[in-house]
Order: C-alpha cells, then structure tokens, then sequence
C-alpha cells in the first residue's frame, strides 16, 4: 500500500509532463535521499534536478486525521513524457509501504 498519495494530478504541454504528488506519512528527508538515489541533484531552492527531470518539493506540512499525525509534502515532477513514467515507476516503489 502506498503510504498516502492523497492528491495526483498529471498536466501535459508540448511534450513536457508535469506530475504532482502528495505524499503522506513519509518524512521529507527521507523523501530527498530517494530523489537523490534516482540521480537529483539538490540545487540552492532546495529542489531536485538531473539530466531528464526536475523535482520541487513544497514544505513539509503536518496533517492530521484523527488522532493521527502524518508528514505531508508535495512533489511537483517535470520532465519528457516517457523519462517521467520511469522516474516515477522507481519513486512510487521506494515509497512503497506496507499496511499493518
């Protein structure tokens, strides 16, 4: 189960892709070492680049539900419509989480 994509929009314009996700429940330092496994560079914004893609990340917000806290930050991936499906392939499965 995926630990709280709670929002996912997907826009295209001139074979650019841009793809949004919310993701909760995983901190975002944790969040930045896996865009840095997938080949980003952290620029001075704070956000994520490599040859193909870009990443922008929101600050990391607190959500609750409940008696329940979870992290929440938002990732804002650009990129070449097929270059993007792979990143986003390997992003979705090092944040995969199971259920319990």
């Amino acid at each position: 189960m995926q630990e709280g994509v709670a929002k996912n929009e997907s826009i295209e314009d001139k074979g650019k892709c841009k793809q949004t996700l919310q993701i909760q429940g995983i901190a975002q330092w944790e969040l930045r070492q896996i865009l840095e496994q997938l080949g980003g560079i952290e620029d001075k914004d704070g956000n994520y680049q490599s040859d193909c893609w870009q990443a922008v990340l929101s600050d990391e917000q607190k959500v609750t539900i409940g008696s329940l806290t979870l992290q929440t930050t938002t990732i804002t991936f650009s990129g070449s419509r097929p270059e993007l499906e792979k990143l986003l392939l390997a992003f979705r499965k090092k944040t995969l989480r199971g259920g319990g």
